[in-house]
């Protein structure tokens, strides 16, 4: 949408540059007001008063058209002192020179001051830009920690199990090479035990070499030897205790046979007797 900017009411453009203030309160440029036709305002009508008229300095109503208010200012106190020097005004023009350098000193130190305040507001605005962006980059930091703590704990997580199965995986291992060991050993002593030393030698020498700790092969059967051998002692021994309770019963038998021989024959003579 377009902008209606204020117009001289005498040339009918847009205001800017040297502007003046009419005693009926309307903005001219300064030759649009020198120049009015019969010294009406062209806007009321009413009738100008040169003497009334007031100066304006740095104001402009369209910013493409205006030239800056310090070069504006400069541009009035070069033509004021261009007319002073040949006289035309005398002593009113000088100070109205000097007023105008001041004036231009003041527009130029507004403008630096204007500059300096962008300026400022700039480097506040990159200020603000940077720490929403050091928030941003912390935010991301503090994210990508947080993401870094739980993969390190998954990954603890992850050893501890390996570790784990590690040792579930050792334990059965060993549990199987036991069977196996014992396995090999009761069927070494099984071939012995069938006459069959030579097959059961080559056996044992064939488990021996595959296996990842033969002495437990070894071992095992040194075990099941002495196993065997208590076993057979203590057989042996019950065998012999038997063997004793046998020849004790034996001879009580034959002790009470010839009992009851004695007996028998002692009867068959008390009966002889009786009959006779």
């Amino acid at each position: 949408m377009s902008l209606k900017r204020p117009i001289c009411p005498g040339c009918r453009q847009p205001l800017y540059g040297d502007l003046l203030v009419s005693s009926c309160n309307h903005v001219f440029h300064r030759k649009c007001l020198a120049a009015a036709p019969d010294g009406n305002c062209p806007q009321c009508g009413e009738v100008l008063q040169a003497t009334s008229a007031l100066d304006i300095y740095g104001v402009s109503f369209g910013e493409a058209l205006d030239p800056g208010a310090a070069r504006l200012a400069a541009k009035i106190v070069a033509g004021v002192e261009e007319s002073a020097a040949s006289g035309a005004e005398g002593s009113a023009a000088a100070e109205h020179v000097t007023r105008l350098r001041a004036a231009a000193a003041l527009l130029k130190r507004k403008e630096e001051l204007k500059r300096l305040r962008q300026q400022h507001a700039e480097q506040r605005e990159a200020i603000l830009a940077e720490k929403e962006n050091n928030v941003r980059q912390q935010e991301k930091l503090d994210c990508a920690m947080r993401q870094a703590r739980k993969t390190t704990q998954g990954l603890v997580e992850v050893e501890t199990a390996i570790q784990q199965q590690e040792q579930g995986h050792k334990q059965y291992s060993n549990k199987i090479d036991l069977a196996r060991q014992r396995d090999a050993a009761h069927e070494y002593w099984d071939q012995i035990k069938s006459d069959q030393e030579a097959s059961a030698l080559k056996y044992l020498m064939t488990m021996v070499s595959f296996a990842a700790n033969p002495a437990r092969i070894l071992t095992e059967i040194l075990r099941l030897k002495n196993h065997v051998r208590d076993q057979f002692s203590k057989h042996k021994k019950e065998a012999t205790a038997a063997s004793r309770r046998l020849a004790d019963g034996r001879r009580k038998l034959a002790e009470f046979e010839s009992e009851q021989d004695k007996r028998a024959g002692q009867t068959a003579s008390k009966r002889q007797r009786i009959i006779v």
